[in-house]
């Protein structure tokens, strides 16, 4: 990252994050909310998962 970002964002831990409430992924201890996917995205995986 650069070094605004370096300078004010907070970095988190894994013991942090299972503390939290919903679905999050750190990267590089960010956080990072995990959105639900939509009924068109499960449509696509059911449809592909099929193919394969």
């Amino acid at each position: 990252m650069g070094y605004f970002t370096d300078k004010y964002l907070p970095y988190y831990t894994i013991e942090e994050r299972d503390r939290w409430e919903g679905d999050w992924e750190l990267v590089e201890g960010i956080p990072y909310a995990l959105a639900s996917p939509s009924v068109v995205h499960c449509k696509i995986n059911l449809d592909v998962s099929k193919i394969i």
